[in-house]
């Protein structure tokens, strides 16, 4: 398993079908990727543990398949350097 960092979105989608849901990303931090997260068992779509990390810096332990998909072993919420520096010089 690897670790990885960056900030989780979730996004919305609804087109009217069962497929509708709210879906988590991970944006990583040191290269311009967005992969999907999931957790072994669970439906990708609506699952509610991606809730709090949302706009979040996080660093997550999982594997990466398919270069596409991150499946989540643990979530772990961080310090976003970038947000306290801009707060330190406000």
């Amino acid at each position: 398993m690897e670790k990885y960092k960056g900030v989780v979105i979730l996004i919305n989608y609804q087109c009217n079908s069962k497929s509708d849901g709210i879906k988590a990303y991970l944006v990583l931090s040191n290269q311009p990727t967005i992969l999907d997260l999931k957790r072994p068992e669970v439906w990708s779509l609506n699952d509610s543990y991606f809730y709090p990390f949302h706009k979040k810096m996080v660093e997550i332990t999982g594997v990466l398949e398919k270069e596409k998909w991150l499946r989540v072993s643990e979530i772990e919420e961080i310090d976003d350097l970038v947000e306290q520096e801009i707060n330190e010089k406000k």
